[in-house]
Order: C-alpha cells, then structure tokens, then sequence
C-alpha cells in the first residue's frame, strides 16, 4: 500500500527535525518534502505530487495564510493541516472554510496530529473538539476575522499602525488629534482582543496582513 505523502512547511528547523523524526515512526506515512519559508510551498507542491501539507501559519516571506488562498486559487492537489502556535479559534475555523482540512496548535499530543494526518488524507476534516463546539456556535453563519469588523477609520489607524507608524504619524496623516487616534487604537486593542501595539503586530502576522 502507498505510504501518505507528507510535506513539512515551517520555518524552526528543530520544529521540523522534530515532526518528521515522528513520522518516520509510522509505516504508512513519510516525508517528501521540508521548506523553510512560503515562497515556494506552491512551486513544490505542483512539481511534487503530496497528500498531506503540515502549513505553519507564521512562516516568512509568503504568510501560511497567503499559501492556503494560493493552493486553492490553483487547485493544487493536497489537502492542508494548519499548525500553529495559536489556539484553535475564530481564524481556526475561517481558516477550515477558506480550505484546511484541520487546524492544531502545536501544544496538542503528537499522537493526535498523527489522527488528524491520517483523517485529512483519507478525504476527512480533522476538528478538535474546541473546533466543534466553536462550529456549533457559529453554526451556518460565515466567519468574520476580527479586523473585518473594524470601522473604515479604525481601519485607516490599523493599517498604518502595523507598518510601524506612532500615534502622532497617525494623527498627522489622518489630519486628527492624537487624543482621538488613542481612542481608534484603544477599540482596536478590544475588537482584536490585543492588549498591546506588539499584539497588533502579532494578530497581523498571524492572519497573513505582515509576511
């Protein structure tokens, strides 16, 4: 029987070391393929027949986001297991209907991610039971990533506070006053449930806005 084709998209080799080594253990799966970075996941996928994608979503150069839309865009044969270091939550779930076949946060049993290996490439959607309870929730109703709720000005002030701008750069490109460009940054710190401008940065990355 033909071993599951696995390829590894991180960019902590000692991450990589560490899953692969762990395939190795199992006879019906191996690795075909390690990159270290986004910009040629797609490249490789389409000159490397795979199964199964282990996508880290914080890789640099092309975001683990920007190479699901892409693997979709161009219907690349393969079915994707988002890992990251996040918990599962509302990207987790938009990220299942953007075209996952499963989410896990690195924190989960290496004996799980092995399940969720095995259920993705035999045609399956591996979900934690965080993820299904969070389904029930949501139910039929499509999933908004927090930064798509923000107001037009609140996403004037976010999309120059992640390139590195301050308060004052802000409040003089917008023409406003410093006091009024804290409060845009204090209800985008609540929409994004961020208590910091480094946490910002952190959601960025995280869904694909910052490579």
């Amino acid at each position: 029987m033909r071993r599951i084709r696995v390829v590894l998209a991180d960019d902590h080799a000692i991450v990589r070391h560490g899953v692969k080594k762990l395939i190795e253990t199992q006879p019906d799966l191996e690795v075909v393929g390690e990159l270290s970075d986004g910009y040629n996941v797609v490249e490789f996928l389409e000159k490397n027949p795979s199964d199964v994608l282990l996508l880290d979503l914080s890789l640099p150069r092309v975001s683990g986001v920007e190479c699901l839309r892409r693997i979709k865009s161009r219907g690349v044969p393969v079915r994707v297991i988002v890992l990251s270091m996040y918990p599962e939550d509302q990207l987790a779930l938009h990220l299942l209907r953007e075209g996952a076949s499963g989410y896990l946060s690195k924190d989960r049993s290496p004996s799980e991610l092995l399940v969720a290996i095995r259920e993705v490439a035999g045609g399956g959607q591996y979900l934690t039971d965080t993820l299904r309870a969070l389904e029930h929730e949501v139910g039929s109703v499509e999933t908004v990533l927090p930064h798509e709720s923000l107001t037009p000005r609140e996403s004037q002030v976010f999309q120059r506070l992640i390139v590195g701008r301050t308060v004052s750069d802000i409040a003089a490109e917008l023409d406003l006053n410093a006091s009024t460009v804290s409060n845009h940054v204090a209800r985008i710190k609540e929409k994004l449930q961020a208590q910091s401008v480094g946490d910002i940065l952190r959601y960025a990355h995280r869904v694909g806005l910052l490579s």
